[in-house]
Order: structure tokens, then sequence, then C-alpha cells
């Protein structure tokens, strides 16, 4: 109960940093932009909130991991304390450094309020997702590798549940790739191909989430 409870506190913490940044996005990355201290003030927080979702798929994927594969040890109880400050701290340090690096110049667009500058761009943003799906996919390897050993033992229980088979496994993986993250490299893709059909994936991968 312990650990479903972590896990829902995680999963709780992401649906509503998405939300936000939903909100957000409509209702102030273009919006703002004729304002142009409001317009930086909206980039901040985009990219504030954008990295702590990062961060809460890799909080969930370290949950995972614990639930799934660490089924017998015990977190210490400072566990969940550490885990959100990652969560939070992270991405305040990255985007603090970034905003008083440039003296908040890498906020500003004329067109819409984003980060400006492509250099920091790939270096305040595409870095950390990067690391994080990289960190994803480890923890998923592991996650599905345990989870296929430990049903060779259980084999005759999981297909009276119908959770073996090779159409369960491909579900349970693209089911964790989408809550972890993965179908944010569409957003790169995004940026490098300027295309309307990659932004309507991009959209419909993410909506999945």
């Amino acid at each position: 109960k312990i650990r479903a409870s972590r896990y829902q506190r995680l999963m709780f913490g992401l649906c509503l940093t998405l939300l936000a940044i939903l909100i957000l996005f409509i209702a102030g990355v273009e919006h703002a932009a004729s304002n142009k201290a409001a317009c930086q003030a909206v980039a901040i927080v985009l990219h504030f909130l954008l990295l702590v979702a990062f961060m809460w798929t890799s909080a969930l994927a370290t949950q995972l991991y614990n639930q799934l594969v660490k089924v017998f040890s015990h977190p210490p109880p400072w566990y969940m304390k550490a885990l959100l400050s990652i969560v939070i701290g992270v991405p305040a340090t990255i985007v603090g450094v970034t905003a008083g690096a440039t003296e908040l110049d890498a906020y500003t667009n004329d067109k819409y309020c984003w980060i400006s500058d492509f250099d920091v761009f790939y270096g305040a943003f595409i870095a950390p997702m990067a690391i994080t799906i990289i960190y994803n996919a480890v923890i998923l390897v592991i996650v599905v590798r345990s989870l296929n050993q430990s049903g060779k033992n259980t084999k005759t229980a999981r297909k009276k549940k119908g959770t073996s088979g090779p159409f369960y496994q491909i579900r349970l993986v693209v089911s964790l790739s989408v809550m972890l993250g993965f179908t944010w490299v569409c957003g790169v893709l995004v940026v490098l191909v300027d295309h309307i059909s990659v932004q309507y994936m991009f959209a419909i991968l993410n909506t999945l989430q």
C-alpha cells in the first residue's frame, strides 16, 4: 500500500504539471508576446514546468524500479522527500542558471514566449530531456526483463490473468513508454522538421501521456 501510495503521488504530480503546462501554453505562449516582461515570465515558467515534467517521469521510473525490481527492499524514510527535492531542485537550478547567465535574453522572442537562443535551447532543454529519456529507457529495460524473468516462475497464473504472451508485453512496453515521456522525442522533431504533420503527430502522441 505504501509503494502504491508513492506511485499515485508521483503520478498526480506529473498530471498536475502537464495540466499547468497546457494551460500556460494555450493562454500565454502567443498572447503574451506583445509584452516583453510578461513573455519572459511565461517562457521561464514554461521552461521550468517542462523540465519538472521530465523529472516526474524519471521519478516514476525510479519508483517502478523499486516497486517491481527491488521488491523486498525498503527505501529510507527520507526517500520521497529526496525524490521531490530532485524533481523541483534540478529544473529550478537549470532555469535559474540559464536566466542569470543570459540576463533573460534567452527568453526574449517577438513571435512566441519560449527560448529564442538555439544554443541555450539545446543546452538547457534538449540535453536535460535527453538525459531523463535515456535514464527512463534503461529503467524500462530493467523492469521489463525483471517482469519476464519473474513471469517464467508463474507462467500458469499469468495466463489465467491474461498477463502473459507477446501482446501483453507489447502493451506493457508501449504504455510504460508513453508514461515515461518517450513521446517527447517527437517534440525535437517539431523543432528540426517544420511540418504540420510532425506537429500533429507530437500533439496526438503526447495526449496519451
